[in-house]
């Protein structure tokens, strides 16, 4: 099965922001979360911890919840997001990856409004953030 995973980080100084990334060549306007497809050999944690970081140029760690787990039917994918928080000092966020786009503090109607709107919606739900 494929795997895809990323991350849910609130902002540790204004908690109503959300750790996200605007991708800069998409058909799909808007933010999402740190999230992408597994390299080989890959587990979930790794994958998000990976994504994150190509990402933001965050690391993160994880908090001891559940994971949020949906299957993607469109695309064949097991998404994995994982709660966490930076595991590194706060400033601003600087993407390690500006030719893909740019990693951005956005609020959960950004995210809801997003190219992943529904599956953000859930996940954000999941971890009881309404």
């Amino acid at each position: 099965m494929k795997i895809a995973a990323g991350v849910l980080v609130r902002s540790p100084i204004e908690p109503s922001l959300f750790l996200a990334f605007k991708r800069a060549k998409s058909d799909n306007q808007g933010v999402s979360l740190p999230c992408g497809k597994s390299d080989d050999g890959e587990d979930p944690y790794q994958t998000a911890r990976r994504e994150c970081l190509e990402e933001t140029g965050w690391t993160v760690i994880f908090h001891m919840l559940e994971p949020y787990v949906s299957f993607d039917e469109k695309d064949g994918f097991q998404v994995w997001i994982f709660s966490a928080d930076l595991d590194e000092g706060f400033g601003r966020v600087i993407s390690k990856s500006p030719n893909e786009g740019e990693a951005v503090w956005a609020t959960k109607e950004e995210l809801i409004s997003g190219p992943y709107g529904e599956f953000n919606r859930l996940a954000l739900s999941h971890f009881n953030i309404t």
